[in-house]
């Protein structure tokens, strides 16, 4: 999802957080999770979710997902759709 919306870039990312937060509540801005800390939500190895401010400005950047989904493992398909920029090098070699 990030990468599809083009924020994989941590300053991107932080852009668009503060953008969201200032929409739903203005005292959010600023706020954005350290460079570590997305790190740890995109590598999937959370046990709880974040805390509930972050879930906020997430849903309200991701609209169609809940906190919930967004830190879900990922759906077979999404994967699917990934661009092959993105996709992880594959172990083949060209003989």
């Amino acid at each position: 999802m990030i990468r599809q919306r083009r924020l994989h870039r941590y300053g991107m990312f932080q852009a668009a957080y503060n953008q969201a937060a200032k929409k739903i509540a203005p005292e959010l801005t600023g706020t954005a999770p350290s460079r570590a800390q997305l790190h740890r939500w995109t590598s999937g190895g959370l046990k709880r979710l974040p805390y509930t401010d972050h879930c906020r400005v997430l849903e309200a950047m991701f609209p169609e997902w809940t906190a919930d989904e967004l830190f879900a493992p990922c759906p077979p398909h999404v994967l699917a759709d990934e661009p092959a920029a993105y996709a992880a090098p594959s172990d083949e070699r060209a003989d």
